[in-house]
């Protein structure tokens, strides 16, 4: 039996550890294919290895299982690693593809160390293409292919749209050989796929993505399985908008929660999705039975690991997480980023949540090109008003805030800043407001620290805002070297120059 191996190579410090679900639906289509998987992610930061050491065991592995073909899931952000990987592989003769959003998107830019190709939702598709080299077959009438030839991708065919893989159980225990004895007690999952909307900072402005929902007979069969045979203590709805998009949608959504509310409740399993304030707020109105139900299954939830969570977040975790997309609270902010939400939409779905019981996370992008210090005092004023102070005390949660836009290559925002040359190592680039360098150069410097001295969330926030209030008001000279500043700045000779002459 032939051996396949399929790596997801390590994204961030903030990734959930969960099975990766795109390989573990790869995985499910591979029958008669003794099949593993590879989560970096684990290796990297539950089992604490270098990038030197996880090369040295996966090519290890590589020998000793005599693995046959390997399948490599890129995202633009591992993009490098993905390489050094399929290098790797190669040298044991490993014949290997490319999939994930990247090569569906920019597959002419894959290098030729890799072998295949496969663009889009490929799943059955890869499952075609293992048995026709084994069995000596054309692979040209596999659509979402591309193979090599005379020195060019050839591509078969578009992209495989997205799909809600009704019917299929992604294996996840294929990661279980190779990780050390590590278990998951999360898992993601999928209830819908798509996204209607095309903001400017995403890349699903790339490709087409009509929202889609599962079925729910296989949402509740996978939750069980979940539950009861992998033990699983948090289940992540990994949409892109959960509750859909209008009333039908929101009624698929309370239909949803209402079948696994009591398997939840009685198991003690934590739920997690993500929303759009938008349409939490019109579901909230036409559907508040959701919302109902949702604090029930929150507020039965036991925290079993209490102690460390009023650690990190000031109280006990609840049984339902809601992490909404606010991006902003400026509304020149939202425009730019072509949200089509406003800041009073993200104002009022805070403020109804505040009492809810249900954690909320939000995700917030501080700084861009464009902004201005005046904007990052107002998000700073918003952010304290409307969520650390609607029920979180956490300092951590607070010093998270501070993300710069990542300007992916396919977004409207990359396009519009190598237009105009303003993209410095491709995802890069200066703050047109001299006063943001200045705050960016102090928070990336200062943060930790801050987080150290300060004794709650109040007092950081002051010292925070004093800081914004400092850069708004200082003088800076027209040709400052605060003009080099770029929002992935490790030069230490300026970050000195630049402590030396604003904040001496």
């Amino acid at each position: 039996m032939e051996r396949v191996l399929l790596i997801t190579p390590s994204s961030n410090t903030f990734y959930t550890l969960a099975a990766p679900l795109g390989q573990a639906y790869v995985a499910a289509e591979l029958e008669g294919y003794e099949v593993y998987g590879i989560d970096i992610n684990v290796y990297r930061y539950e089992l604490g290895m270098k990038m030197a050491k996880i090369y040295e065991v996966i090519e290890k592995i590589i020998e000793v299982y005599e693995i046959q073909y390997v399948g490599i899931s890129i995202l633009e952000e591992t993009w490098k690693e993905a390489i050094e990987l399929a290098q790797i592989c190669k040298r044991w003769g490993c014949i290997v593809w490319a999939g994930g959003i990247m090569p569906t998107m920019f597959p002419d830019d894959i290098p030729f160390i890799f072998d295949y190709i496969l663009r889009g939702d490929t799943e059955k598709e890869v499952g075609k293409l293992l048995r026709s080299l084994d069995d000596n077959q054309d692979i040209r009438d596999i659509v979402g292919i591309s193979y090599q030839r005379e020195n060019r991708w050839e591509h078969n065919g578009l992209a495989v749209e997205p799909n809600c893989k009704n019917g299929v159980m992604p294996k996840r225990e294929v990661f279980e050989k190779f990780h050390f004895g590590y278990k998951y007690n999360t898992a993601r999952m999928i209830t819908s796929r798509g996204c209607v909307y095309r903001c400017s900072f995403c890349t699903n402005r790339r490709v087409k993505s009509n929202f889609c929902r599962r079925n729910t007979e296989d949402i509740v069969n996978e939750i069980s399985i979940l539950i009861e045979k992998e033990n699983i203590k948090q289940i992540i709805f990994s949409d892109d908008q959960f509750l859909g998009t209008n009333k039908e949608e929101y009624e698929e959504a309370y239909y949803i929660v209402r079948s696994i509310k009591d398997k939840l409740i009685k198991e003690n399993v934590r739920l997690n999705f993500q929303v759009r304030a938008d349409h939490l707020l019109r579901c909230k109105e036409k559907r508040p039975e959701l919302f109902e139900m949702l604090t029930e299954i929150s507020l039965a939830y036991k925290d079993e690991n209490l102690e460390a969570h009023k650690r990190i977040y000031g109280r006990a975790m609840r049984g339902v997480g809601i992490d909404i997309g606010i991006e902003a609270f400026s509304d020149s902010t939202l425009k730019y980023f072509q949200k089509d939400v406003t800041s009073k939409m993200n104002r009022e779905c805070l403020n109804i949540l505040k009492d809810s019981k249900i954690d909320v996370g939000v995700y917030m992008i501080l700084y861009t090109p464009v902004v201005k210090i005046e904007e990052i005092i107002y998000e700073l004023q918003c952010y304290y008003k409307y969520y650390i102070k609607n029920g979180y005390e956490s300092i951590l949660l607070f010093s998270n805030l501070f993300k710069p836009l990542v300007p992916y290559k396919g977004t409207k925002i990359y396009d519009e800043l190598l237009k105009n040359n303003k993209l410095i190592y491709e995802h890069y680039y200066n703050f047109e407001d001299d006063r943001v360098a200045l705050f960016y150069i102090f928070m990336e410097n200062e943060i930790i620290r801050i987080c150290e001295r300060v004794k709650n969330v109040d007092e950081m926030y002051e010292v925070i805002l004093n800081v914004a209030l400092y850069c708004r008001d200082i003088k800076i000279e027209r040709n400052s070297i605060l003009k080099r500043v770029i929002c992935d700045y490790d030069n230490s000779n300026l970050i000195e120059r630049i402590y030396n002459q604003y904040f001496s």
